[in-house]
C-alpha cells in the first residue's frame, strides 16, 4: 500500500502541475509531503512558506501525517486536496487529505489564497485582500484591526466552531459555507452574508444577509441591517422581504442517509428553499454564484482514476491508466 503510494503521489502531483500550467508562469510551484521515500520540495508547509517567494503556489499532498501550524508572512497560495475524501466517490483518486494545524496570516500576507486544506483555525492579523475558500475547518479569528480590504469566507465547512470577528472590516464577504456553530461579528464590521447553510446564531451589525438557512432555533440578532430570502427552523428572519419562518428542515435537505459529511445539505426534491432565493436562486451553501463543491476540491484538475495493469522493468513497459476531470 505504502510503496503503491510512493509511486503514485508523485507522478499524479506531476501531473496536476503539468495540467495546472496555463496559471502564471511566473509563478513558482512547491511539492509539500511528509511521507517517507516521497522525494517533495519540503516536508513541512512552515519550509515551504519561508523558501517560497511572494506569489508562489504551495502544494500540500494528502498524508497520513499532519503537516503542523504555518504562519504567513508574504502572498502565497496554499492548496490541499479536499477533504471528506473516502466519502465523496468520484472527486480523486486518493482518499488521503492535506492536513494541518492552524493558519496565522500577518502582515505582508495581504492576497494570498487558502483552499482545498483541513486545519483548525485560521486568524487573521492587520491583513486583508485574503480568500479562505473550499476548506476544512474549525473557525475563522482576527485581532482588533481595521481592514479595508476584501476577506472573502467562501465555500468552506466549518465544523464544530464559529466565524468569530472583532475589530472594523469594512468589506467582509461570507458566502457558501457550512458553518456548525456561529457567525458573530464586532459592531463596526459589515458584511454582505448570502447562501450559508448555519446550524448557530447569528450577530450582526449593518450588515446584508439573503439565501442563508439556519437549520436550528439559533439566534439572529442585527442592528441596522438588512435580510431577505432567508429560511429559518424558528422565527428568526420574520415573514418580510421572502423570508420564511418555521421551515421543516427534514423538507429542506437530503439527510445523511446514504450522504456524506457535507453531501448531506444539498436541496431535496420540491424543498421549499429551491428557487426561493434573491432572483429565484437555491437558497443554502450549494446555491447562489459560487456553490459549494463537495469535498472542498479546488479549480485544478484532478485524478480520479489511477491504475497500473503489470510490474514495469527494464523490457516490459509499466502500463498504466490515469483518468483526470477539470473542475470549477
Amino acid at each position: 500500500m505504502l510503496q503503491r503510494y510512493r509511486l503514485f503521489a508523485p507522478i499524479c502531483f506531476a501531473l496536476l502541475l503539468l495540467l495546472g500550467s496555463n496559471q502564471a508562469h511566473a509563478q513558482r510551484r512547491w511539492r509539500v509531503n511528509n511521507t517517507p521515500g516521497v522525494n517533495a520540495d519540503f516536508t513541512t508547509i512552515q519550509a515551504a512558506h519561508d523558501a517560497a517567494t511572494t506569489g508562489d503556489i504551495i502544494y500540500v499532498e494528502g498524508s497520513f501525517t499532519a503537516y503542523g501550524d504555518v504562519t504567513f508572512t508574504k502572498r502565497i497560495t496554499l492548496i490541499g486536496t479536499g477533504y471528506f475524501l473516502s466519502e465523496n466517490s468520484g472527486v480523486t483518486a486518493t482518499t488521503l487529505q492535506a492536513t494541518m494545524g492552524s493558519i496565522t496570516l500577518n502582515t505582508g500576507s495581504a492576497g494570498s489564497v487558502i483552499k482545498g486544506c483541513s486545519f483548525f483555525i485560521v486568524t487573521i492579523n492587520d491583513v486583508g485582500n485574503l480568500t479562505i475558500s473550499r476548506n476544512n475547518m474549525s473557525g475563522v479569528r482576527n485581532n482588533s484591526a481595521v481592514i479595508t480590504d476584501p476577506i472573502n469566507i467562501i465555500q468552506n465547512y466549518i465544523g464544530g466552531n464559529s466565524i468569530a470577528l472583532g475589530g472594523s472590516l469594512a468589506n467582509l464577504f461570507i458566502g457558501n459555507n457550512f458553518i456548525e456553530g456561529s457567525i458573530s461579528l464586532s459592531q463596526t464590521t459589515t458584511a454582505v452574508i448570502n447562501n450559508n447553510t448555519i446550524q448557530g446564531s447569528i450577530t450582526v451589525t449593518n450588515s446584508t444577509l439573503a439565501n442563508n438557512i439556519m437549520t436550528n432555533t439559533g439566534t439572529f440578532s442585527q442592528t441596522g441591517s438588512s435580510w431577505s430570502n432567508n429560511l429559518g427552523s424558528g422565527t428568526q428572519f420574520g415573514t418580510a422581504n421572502g423570508n420564511q419562518n418555521n421551515v421543516i428542515m427534514a423538507n429542506v435537505f437530503v439527510g445523511a442517509t446514504g450522504n456524506s459529511t457535507d453531501g448531506k445539505w444539498r436541496l431535496r426534491p420540491g424543498s421549499p428553499a429551491i428557487g426561493a432565493g434573491t432572483g429565484g436562486v437555491d437558497c443554502g451553501m450549494f446555491g447562489g454564484g459560487t456553490p459549494y463543491v463537495l469535498s472542498g476540491i479546488t479549480n485544478i484538475p484532478t485524478i480520479t482514476n489511477f491504475s497500473t495493469t503489470a510490474t514495469g522493468n527494464n523490457t516490459t513497459p509499466l502500463n498504466v491508466t490515469i483518468s483526470t476531470q477539470s473542475n470549477r
